[in-house]
């Protein structure tokens, strides 16, 4: 009986925790970064910053695309990690995506879109004058509403690190090695 009521007991207890917060789904993920300007970012940005490094110049053309090609994937599972962590749970990664729908929140995210990609290519981020600035009065209450709830607070996070592990590292070099023929993978 002691046992019975013990298990009941426990049971209970665990019926009311609150529910753990699921984190994003991948489709969430998929419609954030694609929000947010980061769908097609990780190839350029990846082009970019490893195309800096002198190990890389001295590589032949078909070798910088094996490169390129086999460190893409890695880095796509990290941004997708990194929105997981950034947006935390299913509910707020909800709140954006419902937010970036109606007409208000789909201005400001084309405006957050322009700014990655601008920053991406090296060119300076539109002003906020030019997209807010001619925003009628109900888009930008949508705006003003949606910035005071606990979701917007995304904003004040700072971005995950997308920095691989040393154990991921000597993957990619011993992967780099045998694919793409670069015996010093020093990037």
């Amino acid at each position: 009986m002691s046992l019975r009521r013990n298990g009941l007991g426990l049971l209970l207890a665990a019926l009311a925790l609150p529910a753990a917060a699921a984190v994003p789904t991948h489709e969430q993920v998929k419609q954030l970064q694609q929000l947010f300007g980061f769908d097609s970012a990780i190839v350029r940005v990846m082009e970019t910053e490893v195309g800096k490094e002198p190990a890389f110049a001295a590589l032949t053309p078909a070798q910088r695309t094996c490169l390129l090609a086999r460190i893409e994937p890695i880095m796509s599972v990290k941004l997708v990690d990194a929105f997981r962590t950034l947006f935390g749970d299913e509910q707020t990664a909800g709140q954006w995506i419902a937010f970036a729908q109606t007409d208000g929140g789909g201005k400001l995210m084309q405006f957050v879109r322009k700014g990655v990609e601008a920053s991406i290519n090296g060119q300076p981020a539109p002003e906020a004058e030019s997209v807010l600035g001619g925003m009628p009065q109900a888009q930008m209450a949508q705006v003003v509403e949606f910035m005071g709830t606990p979701a917007a607070k995304v904003l004040e996070r700072e971005f995950p690190d997308l920095d691989m592990t040393d154990a991921e590292l000597e993957a990619f070099k011993d992967d780099a090695r045998t694919h793409c023929g670069i015996e010093d993978v020093t990037l």
